[in-house]
């Protein structure tokens, strides 16, 4: 059967490892997805399934040629499991990353958009295990951005299996259901299809059409034409100021995103690489006073794609863009750089950069100098802020490169990322960012409550002051500082001079710029100076998804429920595995008397965020919330059932038993989070907490152990 368009050969390929279906499952899935289409897209749909693909010791060796002419196909299925992600295998190797070149090589490109404006790729992956961290890394390393999969797990206590058509909704974790999800692919394949057939035999999102070759003395014309505007352009940079009357000329737009540099390695693994020297040449340019730089997340949403630069322009709203590449192979070197203006695709100036890996700290250097260099002359600025790297050994850096890397994954990467930066300290003690980013991981993994907060806050503030004696000019140091202060250890006065003090390093920095915006609206009480911290963050960094949480925060102050979920709702587009704003809408809708619809919320996004504790403790309220005593007698159940076998914080414990009416019980668990530390606390002023918030007990907030909690809270009046 032909493919939908011409040119390919299916419409769908399904890529598997032949372990995988041993029990048949592969083949199951395959049949029930090719009913699912047949009832969901009118023409027949193609798809390519090879029941007995090559595996084992060969797979490494022959690759069967007509493999290529199949590859040439509209989406790409690959079936995740604990066995696909294997470098050395044939499905990975000639299949999925096969797949993935090609597809960034054709008409269409790999990422295409949506009828509804959004943006797919059109590898669509399924995913029938929880894989190992290291795996997932190397998927995404190859994706060039998050994992977002199609869950056919089946999840129970000890148990990690693919779903079945016979497993049964309420026995699974997940609470997902075979149908529904086999269902979700064939949608999914659809929108692709749907946005396929409208582009047609269009140039792909950011592929530029060839003029065709001039003819020689078309050349020759070219050139004294490129020269005849090169002079007028110099000669209007001096000229053009001195001929207008004073204030008549137009504001300079400084303004400038810089894109994740590509790994031209041809190695996954380098991929920390490029995106350390990426955040490097960033975090230079955010010092220069007076440039707007694009903030790290909403650049590096551009990763592993080719956008159109006026696009990425406009949504960024910045008037230029630096980007490049990264080769490394062996002890060599090569890294590209060029910088070009949204508006019209200008090459204001490029580069390349030749050296031996021994180097990295003088090509970034002569970058960052260059950069600014020409950054001055474009935009009349700042030369670049001295940088002292040369000095410190380059198996410490790569060390901190990949630490880096890791925490910025968030969630497990944490203490992936927390150990390459003890390795990398442990072989240079002296490089001032290395403490600061491990003082970092040490608050997140607090506040994420993956370790006793005050062991953490202790560990963290440690690295933190050794950071401010190497350097005490760093403005990440006390943004780190000002969060831990207010997030944990309630000290609100420190908290405020620490995120002051970032911001006067680096007005930039959006991680305080969202903390104090926090603390104006938490402590002070302050709506409009919180609103304008946070519009300022997602101005810099349009892409990053705490500042809109932040936001639906203040209009649920401000008691503008509607408001306020529209601003968790953009939080979620831009992050959705964040369990931040799914709870932010629970709590809006059960304190305006919609518990049914929160709990739907909850469970239906638990296969996204993860069934962690601080879920089901939104759960239970939920379910209290409702009226489902028994429902949130079960979730406390399962809550404790965690805490038996691994750390859940005092605060977690503590929501659950105020939900089941445990009140002695919640009391003792809020002055063990008191005393650990746990964050949440902060909350209690000037947004009232869940509980109280939801009303499930009146007699906990009348209770005088309430208000001794509160008194030692110590707000400011």
């Amino acid at each position: 059967m032909p493919s939908l368009l011409p040119g390919y050969e299916y419409d769908i390929f399904i890529s598997y490892r032949h372990n995988d279906n041993r029990s048949g499952w592969v083949t199951e899935f395959v049949k029930a997805l090719q009913e699912e289409l047949a009832a969901t897209i009118k023409d027949p749909v193609s798809v390519y399934f090879d029941t007995n693909p090559h595996d084992g010791l060969l797979e490494t060796h022959n690759v069967d040629k007509s493999l290529e002419g199949k590859l040439k196909c509209l989406i790409f299925i690959p079936i995740i499991s604990q066995t696909y992600c294997d470098p050395k295998s044939f499905a990975w190797q000639y299949e999925f990353c096969a797949y993935n070149k090609l597809a960034k090589e054709d008409q269409f490109g790999k990422d295409i958009k949506l009828g509804s404006g959004n943006v797919a790729s059109r590898i669509l992956p399924v995913k029938i295990h929880e894989v190992d961290e290291e795996d997932k890394s190397l998927l995404e390393h190859e994706l060039g951005g998050v994992l977002r999969a199609i869950d056919f797990t089946f999840k129970s206590a000890g148990v990690n299996r693919p779903l079945t058509a016979a497993d049964r909704r309420e026995d699974n974790i997940s609470r997902t259901f075979y149908r529904d999800q086999v269902n979700k692919v064939a949608n999914g394949v659809k929108e692709i299809v749907t946005a396929l057939k409208a582009n047609g035999t269009a140039p792909r999102v950011g592929q530029t059409v060839q003029p065709q070759e001039p003819t020689h003395n078309g050349k020759r014309n070219l050139a004294i034409a490129a020269v005849a505007v090169l002079l007028l352009a110099v000669a209007g940079y001096f000229l053009y100021p001195k001929l207008l009357p004073a204030g008549d000329s137009e504001p300079i737009d400084r303004s400038i995103a810089v894109l994740p540099f590509e790994n031209m390695s041809g190695d996954p693994e380098q991929e920390y690489f490029s995106d350390g020297i990426t955040e490097e040449i960033l975090n230079a340019l955010a010092q220069l006073e007076g440039l707007k730089v694009a903030g790290r997340t909403s650049s590096f949403q551009y990763k592993g794609k080719h956008p159109d630069l006026k696009e990425v322009g406009e949504k960024l709203s910045v008037s230029t863009i630096l980007e490049g590449s990264v080769r490394k192979q062996g002890d060599q070197l090569r890294i590209t750089v060029q910088l070009i203006t949204t508006k019209d695709g200008y090459h204001l100036w490029s580069q390349r950069f030749d050296r031996k890996v021994t180097d990295i700290f003088a090509i970034q250097d002569e970058i960052a100098q260059a950069v600014s260099s020409k950054l001055k002359i474009t935009f009349l600025d700042q030369p670049t802020p001295g940088r002292a790297l040369s000095e410190h050994s380059q198996q410490a850096y790569d060390l901190y490169l990949k630490g880096r890397f890791f925490i910025n994954k968030r969630g497990a990467g944490l203490a992936t990322g927390l150990n390459y930066l003890m390795q990398s300290l442990a072989l240079d003690s002296t490089f001032a960012q290395t403490y600061a980013a491990i003082s970092l991981s040490h608050a997140l993994l607090s506040f994420y409550y993956l370790t006793p907060s005050r062991e953490g806050i202790e560990e963290s503030k440690k690295y933190a002051m050794k950071a401010i004696q190497l350097d005490p000019n760093l403005s990440e140091t006390y943004a780190v500082l000002g969060f831990v202060a207010l997030n944990m250890e309630r000290d609100w006065d420190q908290s405020a001079q620490y995120l002051q003090r970032a911001l006067a390093l680096n007005p930039n920095n959006v991680m305080a710029l969202t903390q104090y915006g926090n603390y104006r609206l938490y402590v002070k009480g302050d709506a409009a100076g919180s609103e304008r911290a946070e519009l300022k963050a997602i101005e810099i960094d349009p892409f990053f998804f705490a500042p809109y949480t932040a936001m639906g925060g203040t209009e649920s102050f401000k008691v503008r429920h509607e408001k306020a979920l529209e601003w968790y709702r953009k939080s979620i587009e831009v992050n959705f595995n964040s369990p931040l704003p799914f709870t932010g809408i629970a709590v809006v809708l059960m304190t305006t008397g919609k518990p049914e619809e929160a709990i739907k919320i909850l469970e239906n996004n638990m296969s996204v965020t993860g069934r962690t504790t601080y879920m089901l403790s939104y759960l239970c309220q939920a379910y209290a919330a409702a009226g489902r005593t028994t429902d949130a007698k079960r979730i406390y159940d399962e809550v404790h059932g965690v805490a038996s076998n691994s750390y859940v914080a005092p605060i977690t414990l503590a929501r659950v038993a105020v939900a089941t009416l445990n009140l002695d019980e919640a009391f003792q668990w809020y002055d063990k989070a008191f005393e650990e530390k746990n964050q949440g606390f902060q909350y209690w002023k000037h947004r009232t907490n869940a509980e109280n918030n939801l009303n499930i007990s009146s007699s906990f907030v009348k209770d005088p152990r309430y208000k001794h909690l509160m008194d030692k809270l110590a707000f400011p009046e």
